[in-house]
Parts: structure tokens; sequence; C-alpha cells
């Protein structure tokens, strides 16, 4: 999808922990500047979150927008800390534990210097041939 100029990724399903997914995505996308993730990651697990989140989007030399549910639902304590992250995977805004609205102002121009400057989209190998 793109968007002013911006080519986009979106997953419309979130995936408790579900890396493959978020690779599957990018691989129907891979020249994506922008990658928006809603997840529903518990609490217990925010440190991997936080990990998971900035591995995206320097994997995939993208921004990555990610939502997070906070709060609690049944039993579940939710970790919040939505964050917008840079292509080399650096965070430029993040919420905490409560909800919350995450902005930053970003510039898309940053995708085409990074992968100019770091061309390892080039070498990926988006299947594996033992699967």
């Amino acid at each position: 999808m793109r968007v002013t100029g911006i080519q986009l990724a979106m997953s419309d399903k979130p995936k408790k922990t579900n890396v493959e997914h978020a690779l599957r995505m990018i691989d129907r996308a891979p020249q994506s500047d922008l990658i928006l993730l809603p997840e529903v990651w518990p609490h217990i697990r925010l440190e991997a979150w936080r990990l998971f989140n900035r591995c995206r989007a320097h994997e995939n030399l993208a921004f990555l927008i990610s939502c997070n549910c906070a709060g609690a639902n049944h039993n579940t304590k939710y970790a919040g800390h939505s964050m917008i992250v840079d292509p080399l995977g650096q965070v430029v805004a993040e919420g905490g534990e409560e909800e919350q609205f995450v902005t930053a102002e970003i510039n898309p121009e940053l995708v085409d210097t990074v992968r100019r400057d770091f061309p390892a989209l080039r070498d990926r190998v988006l299947s594996c041939p033992f699967n």
C-alpha cells in the first residue's frame, strides 16, 4: 500500500509473539518504508516486546510503528509500550504501560539513506530451502 509517497506494510491480525507472521508480511512488501503492527503482548514479555520492535525495524531497514494493548483483560496484564522505531533500530518514541497516544515526526528519506549506506536487503533470502 502506498500512502503519500510512503510504501506501507500493515498487519491486520495481531499475533502475540508471532515473528513468522511479521516476516511473511514483510516478504509480501519487501520494500516497505513503514511497517504498522498492532499487537497483544503481555506485560511479562515486555523486554522481549521492546527487543522485537527494534529488531523488526532494523532487519527490514524501515520505520516500525507498533501499537500494543495496554491495561488488563481477563487476568492478563498487557505491556503497552507502543513505539516508533527508525530503520537503524533506534526508538524514536515509546509509550508507557498505560493507554496513550505515541507520536513523533519521522523523515521518510532516512529509509533511502540507510538502505543505500547499508544495503543488507540485497542479500536477504526470503525463503528457506528446508521448509
